[in-house]
């Protein structure tokens, strides 16, 4: 390939330092100017145009051109209105084909050789086209006015060669270049739109930080005030309480738990039932809810009925129950179930005296608030970044450099 581009623009290589992206189209243009190419282009527009205006002359001639007088004497006159009538129609396709012929092409932007290559491909369509369209025209129009329909078919037999040996090799390799150079420009509009959108999510990645920053801030700053400091013993306090609610919720459960089995058979006995139940159902919530202990009342019946046998059970769990109903600790737990709502009580006074835990939590809050924004911010940001990474920018800058070194001779360095 390379000793093809040599052979098609030899050239001495010239190294020029940089030259800006945007301007690069209107630089080659310049560049191919001085070059063979540039002249080679210029001469086919001219033989196109002369082409164009002989073929013009000669169908106004061959219009206008008179029957001999002796193709008058020999030749019948309905032979000859036949004849004028194909003439007619081969100077209206000859006339037609010369407006459209000379391209729109002044050489000045890139994308004209690649018109010029497109219209020379063209060119010899339409004369194919025009070929068959008066073929029968240009035979029968032979037989009357032979010298001016030979002056046409010389003509475009001439702008058939010109056509046939149009260099589009030169055009293919300036095409290629052309779409190179097409191709880096959408690969770095597809970049510089990434880069807008990375450099939006950063923004937006930044103000999150800040902000999630200022919320640390005002955490630290709480968490050193007085205030703070009497939150802790206030939350230590509460913790201390939970223990000791739990230590009486525990010994609850274990006392019921222990009389579960009398208490379900002493379910329908029981003056309550309903509180039987209760207790059966979850007695740490029921005992706390028994304000006045009824359930005395109820265990009093249960041992009776132990007592006096109407409620059936093994002699030996008959005497672990009365044994267990005898020294029942509930009114000590009832006591401390008292003691610890008060105090439970108490304390969130405190607690709302003290505005730390209203306003910590609404920092946590709006942390938290701010690392759920946080994780689809860095997530966004990075489709993007593999996005980009997908892209090949210098690569494409490369392609480019490499065609200009073939065809122009000059060695650049693209700035963007």
């Amino acid at each position: 390939m390379r000793r093809f581009f040599e052979k098609l623009f030899p050239k001495k290589i010239v190294v020029r330092n940089d030259v800006p992206l945007r301007q690069l189209e209107s630089w080659l243009t310049e560049q191919l100017v001085a070059k063979e190419i540039y002249v080679y282009c210029q001469s086919y527009l001219q033989q196109v145009q002369q082409f164009q205006n002989e073929l013009a002359e000669k169908a106004v001639t061959l219009k206008n051109s008179p029957v001999t007088a002796e193709d008058k004497k020999h030749v019948d006159v309905s032979v000859q209105n036949v004849v004028k009538g194909h003439r007619d129609h081969y100077v209206r396709e000859i006339q037609r084909f010369a407006q459209e012929l000379v391209p729109a092409v002044h050489l000045k932007q890139l994308s004209d050789y690649e018109t010029l290559l497109q219209f020379n491909q063209q060119l010899q369509q339409k004369m194919d086209a025009l070929g068959k369209t008066t073929h029968k025209s240009y035979l029968a129009t032979q037989h009357l006015f032979f010298e001016d329909v030979e002056g046409i078919f010389q003509v475009l037999g001439e702008l058939n060669q010109l056509a046939k040996s149009f260099r589009a090799d030169k055009m293919t390799a300036i095409k290629n270049l052309t779409t190179a150079i097409s191709l880096l420009h959408q690969e770095k509009e597809k970049r510089d739109l990434l880069d807008q959108q990375i450099t939006a999510h950063n923004e937006k990645i930044g103000q999150i930080a800040n902000q999630q920053q200022e919320c640390q801030q005002q955490r630290n700053q709480l968490m050193q005030s007085a205030e703070y400091s009497q939150y802790l013993q206030l939350q230590q306090s509460q913790e201390q309480l939970q223990a000791r609610k739990k230590e009486v919720e525990d010994a609850i459960h274990s006392f019921f738990a222990k009389l579960q089995k009398p208490l379900k058979r002493y379910e329908r006995m029981a003056s309550d039932t309903k509180l039987v139940q209760a207790y059966l159902g979850n007695s740490i919530e029921a005992f706390t809810q028994d304000y006045n202990l009824n359930i005395l009342k109820v265990l009093s019946g249960l041992a009776k009925n132990l007592e006096t046998g109407h409620l059936e059970v093994e002699e030996k769990q008959r005497k672990n129950y009365l044994e267990l109903l005898r020294q029942h600790p509930l009114q000590v737990l009832h006591d401390k179930v008292i003691a610890l709502r008060q105090e439970e009580t108490a304390l969130d006074a405190e607690f709302k005296k003290n505005k730390v835990r209203s306003d910590m939590q609404k920092i946590e809050r709006e942390l938290a608030l701010l690392e759920n924004k946080m994780a689809p911010a860095n997530a966004e940001r990075e489709d993007v970044l593999v996005k980009v990474g997908k892209l090949n920018v210098e690569r494409k800058k490369e392609a480019v450099t490499k065609l200009i070194k073939e065809i122009v001779g000059v060695e650049i360095q693209l700035k963007e």
